[in-house]
């Protein structure tokens, strides 16, 4: 496993259980295809739209809300 799939799968826990389960192969896939060659880290904005999505399907718009705000 390479640093970028590891780091890649830790952002992917934001997301719930059953949820990976169904997509994180996908999801990896397509983050690793996105990166460029030797990367460690996915893209901050890669990083920031895995969480937000995560968040996004656990019902945690308020605390999305509440980030906008400040």
């Amino acid at each position: 496993m390479t640093p970028l799939e590891r780091h890649c799968g830790w952002l992917l826990r934001t997301y719930p259980g059953w949820y990976r389960r169904e997509r994180a192969g996908e999801m990896l896939g397509t983050l690793l295809e996105a990166s460029p060659p030797g990367a460690r880290w996915p893209s901050f904005r890669d990083a920031r739209a895995l969480m937000i999505g995560g968040m996004r399907v656990r019902d945690w718009t308020w605390l999305l809300a509440m980030l906008w705000w400040r």
